[in-house]
């Protein structure tokens, strides 16, 4: 399976379908960023009662290239916390990575809401992440908040849940896992 998917991915006849391609009724799927742009799509996997969780990011340019992707566990009070504290790995991860134009993608309406809208106006519990979030994003030239849908945010939400001993606290930046790779081709 990880061969087939390692030959499709390096097929010159690949064929991306963007959402204005796709027939009434398709699940949309992802689709690249413009040209020097590099998204950042983060997701967290957070499950009530255990105070712990993990949080995915996985970063592509307008290629569709795999740049990097880490899955951290971090501690959050609630679902929120975890998907503000995702946005903000994955842009000090963008930052470290000497990116200046991201367009930050997630799966959480209320955490891009509050961060294209009024911060103030957010959970008080998120509040403190989403202010830090809102200063790291004038470190960069560009960069915008964006919802998509769970569907199209399979790679983030793949390494947030996936937890295998070869999913550590690392970041993989020359080539994906063989576990990942049909998730990232998706």
């Amino acid at each position: 399976m990880a061969a087939s998917s390692y030959i499709e991915a390096c097929s010159e006849h690949r064929i991306v379908r963007t959402a204005t391609d796709q027939g009434v009724g398709a699940s949309p799927s992802w689709s690249p960023p413009m040209q020097d742009v590099v998204k950042v799509n983060v997701d967290a996997n957070w499950r009530k009662g255990v105070g712990c969780c993990h949080i995915g990011f996985v970063l592509r340019d307008f290629s569709s290239r795999y740049l990097a992707l880490r899955r951290r566990q971090i501690v959050a009070s609630n679902a929120l916390v975890a998907e503000a504290k995702g946005v903000l790995e994955g842009c000090v991860m963008a930052k470290q990575r000497g990116f200046s134009n991201i367009v930050v993608e997630s799966d959480s309406k209320e955490i891009i809401s509050w961060l294209n809208g009024c911060i103030d106006q957010g959970n008080w519990e998120v509040f403190p992440t989403l202010w830090e979030i809102r200063r790291g994003g004038e470190d960069f030239s560009s960069c915008v908040w964006s919802w998509i849908p769970r569907s199209t945010n399979r790679a983030a939400d793949y390494v947030a849940s996936h937890a295998r001993a070869e999913m550590c606290n690392l970041v993989w930046v020359q080539r994906p896992l063989s576990s990942f790779v049909c998730a990232l081709n998706k």
